[in-house]
């Protein structure tokens, strides 16, 4: 993939994004640290980061099905689990056993598709959609 947007430019794109989800600001190595996939797909030009607006993921490797047709291409995220959801989320979970699984619920929940779809996506695209997920949980 070509970079479209220099790295020192989207690593505070990212930051000014991170830092409206914090109670307490990140500095930018923080951010270099927790979300190096998500630089890098701003990088790509995959990833937009819009003030107050549901960020937009186009997939490096878009989901096909069966017949070998695009099914996801992209992916937005919602920017907030009310706790009414989170309970319906962890219904039937014993979150001491299963947390991976609630996490993971939550994740196919901030991107709007069912849980098999995590399987699908390539690492990389997996990456960014955690990295993000962990600002919304």
């Amino acid at each position: 993939m070509n970079i479209v947007i220099e790295e020192n430019l989207a690593i505070v794109e990212v930051s000014e994004f991170v830092n409206q989800f914090k109670i307490k600001p990140c500095e930018e190595q923080e951010v270099k640290d927790l979300y190096p996939e998500v630089i890098l797909a701003v990088q790509f030009g995959l990833m937009v980061l819009k003030t107050k607006e549901k960020p937009e993921f186009k997939l490096k490797e878009p989901v096909k099905n069966l017949e070998n047709e695009v099914s996801l291409d992209s992916v937005s995220f919602k920017t907030r689990i009310v706790a009414s959801e989170q309970r319906k989320l962890s219904a039937g979970l014993d979150l001491k056993k299963e947390p991976l699984l609630f996490g993971h619920k939550c994740m196919a929940y901030i991107i709007g598709q069912p849980l098999i779809m995590l399987d699908k996506f390539c690492p990389f695209d997996y990456k960014v959609i955690e990295q993000m997920s962990t600002l919304f949980l």
